[in-house]
């Protein structure tokens, strides 16, 4: 990998409830080095016809549109091994074509996170299995999108397929192929228990970045305000690792949408300056490791 990282934003329609156009929203945030923006593409959102001329207008900007594949109910891969495929296929047929038709225009390459299969009702062995399948199938599709499959946090008495970081390379080694690697979302990681960064088996597979903050509640997607999750050490020894993907602040509309617009801009321009000058750091020597309880946790 070459290069330096994009930074990114979750961008969403309704972002702009606010301020009214893209352009009065994404400004401030590209002063702030804002470079790229991703979509969660799922094709029951009310505001799915508001997405095709609001990546146009990023991409006018010169932002590179980056994607993220449905994963609300009913979207979900497990069974795609067995005699759930066709009807997973025909789920998820829109979002990839929409993520297909725009990944055209991007200055560079376009990735589009998914999240494994999960089920009560199936081992997991059975589930890596789908998820296998169905990054094969998504390759098959030439969107040429490069696919990044998430980290992702517990939810028994569900079987997850990315709650550990084992399932994740398995998956990437497993289909072989330089166009699958990681979404490594480090506030999931922090809600898994982990006190380090992973080991280097994991870091060289990752190709895309979530990071958010998490309350005192415990719930995330927040803008970095709270201190809890250590992006500045966690992304150290990624950058070693040779890391040119996209870092993207992955915040929810429905955790701060109750602000006004201006303590909104306030708090992105501030997350982005902050990430902006972690990925600027010079790498340092920084052990990895893994989950709470093996070893030395990460400073903030």
């Amino acid at each position: 990998m070459t290069g330096s990282p994009q930074l990114g934003f979750s961008f969403h329609p309704r972002w702009l409830s606010q301020t009214g156009s893209a352009e009065a929203f994404l400004r401030p945030l590209q002063e702030a080095g804002l470079s790229a923006v991703e979509f969660t593409l799922h094709p029951a959102d009310p505001d799915w016809e508001a997405f095709p001329p609001l990546i146009a207008e990023c991409q006018r900007m010169g932002l590179r549109c980056h994607f993220h594949a449905p994963y609300m109910d009913p979207y979900n891969v497990a069974g795609f091994s067995g005699d759930m495929r066709e009807e997973v296929e025909a789920l998820y047929r829109p979002a990839i074509a929409l993520a297909k038709r725009f990944a055209v225009q991007n200055d560079g390459p376009t990735a589009l996170v998914v999240h494994g299969a999960r089920a009560a009702n199936r081992s997991h062995a059975q589930l890596l299995q789908d998820t296998i399948a169905f990054m094969e199938w998504l390759l098959s599709q030439n969107a040429g999108l490069h696919v990044a499959v998430e980290n992702l946090p517990r939810h028994p008495p569900l079987v997850k397929i990315g709650t550990s970081h084992r399932d994740l390379v398995d998956i990437v080694e497993a289909v072989g192929t330089p166009d699958v690697g990681i979404c490594w979302d480090l506030g999931h990681d922090v809600l898994l228990g982990a006190t380090r960064p992973p080991n280097r088996a994991f870091l060289r597979h990752v190709t895309h970045v979530h990071v958010h903050d998490i309350n005192a509640a415990g719930m995330d997607h927040y803008p970095l305000i709270y201190g809890r999750v250590p992006y500045r050490s966690w992304l150290r020894p990624l950058a070693a690792e040779g890391f040119d993907g996209c870092v993207t602040l992955e915040v929810s509309g429905h955790r701060i949408g109750h602000e006004g617009a201006e303590r909104i801009r306030t708090m992105l321009v501030g997350s982005l300056h902050r990430l902006v000058a972690a990925i600027a750091t010079p790498s340092l020597p920084c052990e990895t490791g893994g989950r709470k309880g093996e070893g030395a946790a990460a400073k903030p």
